[in-house]
């Protein structure tokens, strides 16, 4: 089993005075930004980041989100070349790069480059965000799954041919050859996640990619990682066996009755409170700072059997 904390990274101060009914107004404006709390979060989380590194952790789960304090992490790719200049063996789960809000080619560049600087530690998570981000980008919600294949094939190609072009419905590149590479080769395992979308888990599937699948109740994520496995056993069938063939893992939310006894647990993904929870309370000089969020649901991950996570 590996252990990743999943941090939000939330900014550090309270705002219950300007909720009503338990809810903070949206937007919420920037005269309650205090730079000083601000520079403190990042600060303090990427301390812990280090620390969970020293501890032996095995990653830190990162995600992108916009106009929010309870998420400050506009660009998890920034924070991750921050965090891997300070750590030498943790590495950074990002879920993910939102693809239909962002150019790929940039979003490809830039993972290159951290896991260049990183020597590897990169696993490239991709997601499509929340209704309110595709208003933030002016982005058509009603594009956001065309918007996000189409992305998603671009990356693919940036980092595995030596040159290529792509003429698509929303991007077009000609004689394209990205520098840096990846570290990883072909690429950085790429990773899922989904909340219940059959076309996302059914994606997920078809690419052989790995699958972080997080809900509140037990018997959906049973359910989700059934059908994943239904999808990964349809893909090998129709294309033959291959070593691309992937089949899922599930980590500790699975029951043993819905696990193959030729399937393998390689990870456990934890939440914030089994994360940074543990990581405050054994690294002594930052066990006093407070949540400023609530717990998020349970996650779990299932890699493909190609691709384990390399350790």
């Amino acid at each position: 089993m590996k252990v990743f904390l999943f941090d939000l990274l939330p900014y550090d101060g309270h705002f219950d005075a300007f909720k009503a009914d338990r809810f903070m107004p949206y937007p919420l404006p920037g005269s309650h930004f205090d730079p000083e709390i601000a520079a403190r979060s990042y600060a303090e989380h990427l301390a812990v980041w280090e620390e969970m590194d020293r501890l032996g952790y095995d990653g830190v789960g990162l995600n992108e989100h916009h106009t929010t304090p309870h998420g400050l992490m506009n660009s998890p790719n920034v924070m991750a070349a921050a965090a891997a200049q300070r750590t030498r063996r943790l590495k950074f789960f990002i879920l993910g790069n939102l693809l239909p809000l962002h150019n790929p080619l940039r979003i490809a560049e830039e993972l290159a480059m951290v896991d260049a600087m990183s020597r590897g530690r990169i696993m490239a998570g991709f997601a499509r965000g929340v209704p309110r981000e595709y208003k933030v980008y002016d982005v058509p919600m009603a594009e956001s799954r065309a918007r996000f294949d189409e992305a998603l094939d671009i990356i693919i190609k940036a980092w595995t041919l030596d040159v290529f072009s792509h003429q698509g419905q929303y991007w077009s590149y000609k004689d394209i050859a990205i520098w840096p590479r990846p570290y990883q080769q072909p690429h950085p395992p790429i990773w899922i996640p989904f909340t219940g979308s059959r076309e996302t888990i059914e994606r997920a599937a078809a690419g052989n990619f790995g699958a972080a699948i997080h809900h509140t109740h037990r018997g959906v994520i049973d359910d989700m990682i059934a059908y994943f496995a239904r999808c990964s056993r349809n893909t090998v069938t129709a294309s033959g066996p291959s070593s691309s063939a992937s089949w899922p893992m599930p980590g500790w939310p699975t029951t043993p009755r819905r696990r193959s006894r030729n399937m393998r647990r390689t990870s456990s993904t934890s939440t914030r409170s089994c994360g940074i929870t543990a990581a405050r309370r054994r690294a002594s000089a930052l066990t006093r700072r407070r949540a400023a969020i609530s717990r998020p649901p349970r996650m779990t991950t299932c890699a493909p059997r190609t691709a384990p996570m390399r350790g």
